[in-house]
This record gives structure tokens, sequence and C-alpha cells, in this order.
């Protein structure tokens, strides 16, 4: 009933009835429900203070995640990240604090997208992150910072990622020596395989030497 309510709007009655759920499981889905639809909503500040009141750490954890995405989609950077930074568990927080950082680096803030995704705790998250900013930065022409961003991911594959993103925006700008560079950069860090189809892209000549060995 508190889900129904929720999606008609009536979400002071949609929370109302959520905490009347005497079972704590239930009580906490319903809850982040109501919190997911107040943020879809616009209402962002009642979504917080519904997602903060959940007790089941998983639910509130997942609805303020929500929150701070809902949040950074509406161009609401600050305060999205501050939401996705008072989340608890490690892993939602890390996951919301991905996707403010992505949202900064598509909508040009780069520099704030780098400083979010360098705040994640979480190694894999942090690479994500890290990929999508240097991959933004390449696409904008600022090909020196996003080489820097791609250089500080610690994790091979996702480094490969960010770097074949910088070398085919080199090449599309017709800039083949810094595209050499960074895909060459890109075959030191991971399998050269991965990313065969650049090489081959920028050196076509290479298919003769991989077919002789």
């Amino acid at each position: 009933m508190a889900g129904a309510l929720a999606e008609a709007g009536q979400h002071e009655q949609a929370a109302t009835v959520a905490r009347s759920i005497t079972d704590p499981d239930r009580q906490a889905r319903a809850l982040a429900a109501v919190a997911g639809t107040l943020a879809k909503a616009g209402q962002h500040e009642q979504a917080a203070t519904v997602a903060r009141s959940i007790t089941f750490p998983d639910w509130q954890a997942r609805a303020l995640a929500e929150v701070a995405g809902t949040l950074a989609r509406s161009g609401q950077h600050e305060q999205a990240a501050t939401v996705a930074r008072s989340i608890t568990d490690p892993y939602e927080q890390a996951r919301a604090l991905t996707e403010v950082a992505g949202t900064l680096a598509r909508s040009g803030q780069h520099e704030q997208a780098a400083t979010v995704a360098h705040s994640i705790t979480f190694p894999d998250w942090q690479a994500r992150a890290l990929a999508e900013v240097a991959g933004a930065l390449a696409r904008s022409g600022q090909h020196e910072q996003a080489a820097t961003v791609a250089h500080s991911i610690t994790d091979p594959d996702r480094q490969v990622q960010a770097l074949t993103e910088v070398a085919k925006a080199l090449m599309a700008r017709g800039d083949t020596r810094q595209a050499h560079q960074a895909a060459s950069a890109a075959c030191t860090v991971g399998r050269w395989t991965t990313v065969l189809e650049l090489v081959l892209s920028l050196e076509p000549s290479a298919l003769r030497v991989l077919t002789d060995l």
C-alpha cells in the first residue's frame, strides 16, 4: 500500500504507512521504495530524510545511493556527493560516488569529477570512475589531462580501457604520434590483444607482423 500511495504522489501518507509496518525488513523495503519515488519526483531532501530513517543498514544504503544518483542526474552534484558520502556501507558508497563522478565528467566538470573519483576507497569502483573521467577528458580534447588520469588507475583492465579512449580521441584529432604513445602504453599495461583493433587502425602494417608469428 505504501508503494501505491507513493506512486500516486501521496508521499507523506506513504511514509506513514511504511513506518507502521512492524516487520523490520518489510518496513525497510517500503521506506526505500518511498524514498526512491520521492527522489524521482524531485523531492530530494524529503527522499534523503526518509532514506536515513531506515534502520536496516543495507536498505538504508541502497535508498541513499538512489537519492544520490537522482541528485547527480539532476545536476545537483555537490548535494549528490554529500549524500553519497553519508552512506556507511563501503560498497554502496563507492557505487554512488562513481555515479556522481561519471555525471560530473559527462557534464564537463572534469576536475571535480576526478576529485570525487579519487576519493572512492573501493578499488574497483574507483578504477571505473577514473576510466570514465579519462574518457570524458579525452573526448573533450583535454588529452594530456586524460592521460594523467588514465595512468593514475591501478586496475590494469580499466587503465587499458582509459588509455584506449585517449588514443582513439587523439587519432580522431589527427595526432597520430600521441595516439601511438597512448596505444603503446595500453599494450604495455595489458594484453596486447585487448587493444588489437586500435593498434591495427594506427598501424595497418602490424597485421603482416602478426600473421608471420
